[in-house]
Parts: structure tokens; C-alpha cells; sequence
């Protein structure tokens, strides 16, 4: 009986089994599909270079103002409405190439930043990295794997993604230093909370500390200092003091920072002219009793 069963089964164990092929191969998809589901600065963290050691000079950093194309030698505008970046030469446009930014949630630095660092970094990178000098995380412009978003939506953890031939091309115009401008005008809203990290906690801090109610430096991360100080902004305008800035809480706090502005600009231009009413070559007029007593008398009863 015994060798009958072994017979019968003798071809089906000669059959290598499937199954742990077929096992292999969804295991190897998954992993693929995990790793380009991370984040940028997850999955290629190895392969950042540390700006840390970097000494930022004052003014150095900047989440607001206008681009002004560098006179002499290179300087990059990212439209992320456009979703191009432009390279000038001496202040006139020299090339051009599609780029795709930050997503909704995780948005690119906006304003002006500098390059921090040229690198050659991994296949993930096309090859090139180019760092900015943004104080809240890793950020910068390199090559990607997905170059069919390029020119055509924003998709990114924050950094500048172009193909990476065109960055391989940009990288040999660019040096430590070059200016980068940053600008989306059409950004979408987020709603802000404790852990963001962006421009746009940037913009809140400044608008909080022109209103006086938040004394620490505009770093676009917002932590305790920031929530403490939106939370005295909630409470002096009435609204609910939960320590998140909704599009409603948001567009007041522009209007209360516009209107603090102004009143600043107004008191500083009559201080000035209040200045400018006693001339230095003009002491100011004596009165009648003082004029009849002569210079340096007591004014007459």
C-alpha cells in the first residue's frame, strides 16, 4: 500500500511549487511601491548632505519679498504656478525647464533662499543635488524617478524635482551661494496646527509678532512658542482657543497684521516730521516777554 502511495504522489513532489515565486515577487512589489510612497527626505535621508555646519549670514533667510534677478552672474525663479524653473544670466533669462514642487500638506519653501550645497547623491537624485538653505528641514532641487509629473502638477515632499539630465545641466551653472526665488502665488490653504513646518507658519509667526504677541524669531516651525502665542491671539479676538488657524482665523489675523502695519507706518512718519518741525540751524521762537528781555533773560511777568 505503502508503495502504491509513493508512486501516485512521486510526480506531483518532482513539480517545484509556485508558490513561494509568486510569494517573492509580491513581496519585491511591495517594497518598491513602500519605498516611493516615503517621503523624500525618508527614503533618500542617507543621501542628504548636512547643511548644519553652514554659517547663515544676516538676512540670509527670507520667506517673503520679490524676485530681482542677480546683475552679475547666475540666479534661479521657481513658478511653482507655472510649474518652471528659469535660470538668469547677468539679469536676462538664459534657460528654462519644466519642475515639479511641493503638495497641499507638504509644501515647497517659498521666498528667497541660496544654495547651500552642490552634491552628486543617488539614483533617486538623478545624480544631483542641490541644497537650500531653508532653516526648517532638508530641502532642494535634484532628479526624480517619476519625471511624467514634471510641467504638469505638483506632487513632491517639499523639494524641487526636474529630469535629470536638466538638472545635471543646471548644476554646472550653479555654485555655493547662487540665489534661488521661490514663488506660488496659488497655494493652496492648509489649515495649521502644532508640528507644521513650512512658509506658511513662517507668515503666521511674523504676522503674530507684529502684533505683539509672539517674541520669538520667524524659524516655520511651530511649536510651543507658537501655539502659546496664537492662543493669546484666539482669545483677544474671541474665537475658540484650540491652537489651530483655520482659513477664517487666518484671513483675520492678515487683516489685524495689514492694519498694525499700517498704524506703525503712520506713527513713524508723524514722529519723523515731529522731528523735522525743530531745525537744528532754527532754535524755536521765543515769546514776546522773552524777545523784550534779550537772549538768555527771564521772560518778563
Amino acid at each position: 500500500m505503502r508503495f502504491m502511495a509513493f508512486f501516485m504522489f512521486k510526480p506531483f513532489c518532482r513539480k517545484k511549487s509556485k508558490t513561494p515565486l509568486l510569494f517573492s515577487l509580491l513581496l519585491i512589489l511591495a517594497i518598491t511601491a513602500g519605498f516611493f510612497a516615503l517621503p523624500d527626505f525618508w527614503r533618500f535621508h542617507p543621501f542628504y548632505p548636512s547643511t548644519a555646519s553652514h554659517t547663515w549670514k544676516s538676512g540670509e533667510l527670507s520667506g517673503s519679498g520679490e524676485f530681482l534677478p542677480a546683475g552679475q552672474g547666475y540666479s534661479i525663479l521657481i513658478d511653482l504656478d507655472q510649474l518652471v524653473l528659469t535660470l538668469y544670466k547677468d539679469g536676462e533669462k538664459f534657460k528654462s525647464w519644466p519642475v515639479s514642487g511641493g503638495k497641499k500638506e507638504t509644501p515647497s519653501p517659498t521666498g528667497q533662499w541660496q544654495v547651500a550645497g552642490i552634491s552628486r547623491w543617488g539614483e533617486g537624485f538623478g545624480g544631483s543635488w542641490l541644497a537650500l538653505n531653508v532653516p526648517w528641514g532638508k530641502y532642494g532641487i535634484h532628479g526624480t524617478v517619476e519625471p511624467w509629473f514634471l510641467g504638469k502638477k505638483n506632487v513632491s515632499h517639499g523639494c524641487i524635482r526636474m529630469k535629470n539630465g536638466d538638472v545635471a545641466q543646471l548644476k554646472k551653472y550653479v555654485t555655493v551661494g547662487t540665489p534661488v526665488f521661490i514663488k506660488q502665488d496659488n497655494a493652496p490653504f492648509r489649515i495649521l496646527r502644532d508640528g507644521r513646518i513650512g512658509s506658511d507658519v513662517m507668515q503666521l509667526q511674523e504676522m503674530l509678532k507684529i502684533l505683539g504677541y509672539y517674541n520669538g524669531g520667524a524659524d516655520g516651525r511651530f511649536g510651543r512658542g507658537t501655539l502659546t502665542a496664537l492662543h493669546r491671539f484666539q482669545k483677544a479676538e474671541n474665537l475658540k482657543v484650540d491652537g489651530v488657524m483655520g482659513l477664517e482665523s487666518w484671513q483675520l489675523l492678515c487683516r489685524r497684521s495689514e492694519e498694525a502695519k499700517f498704524r506703525q507706518a503712520v506713527e513713524g512718519l508723524i514722529k519723523k516730521r515731529g522731528k523735522k518741525h525743530i531745525h537744528p540751524a532754527r532754535p524755536p521762537k521765543q515769546d514776546a516777554g522773552s524777545a523784550a528781555a534779550g537772549d538768555g533773560a527771564k521772560p518778563l511777568p
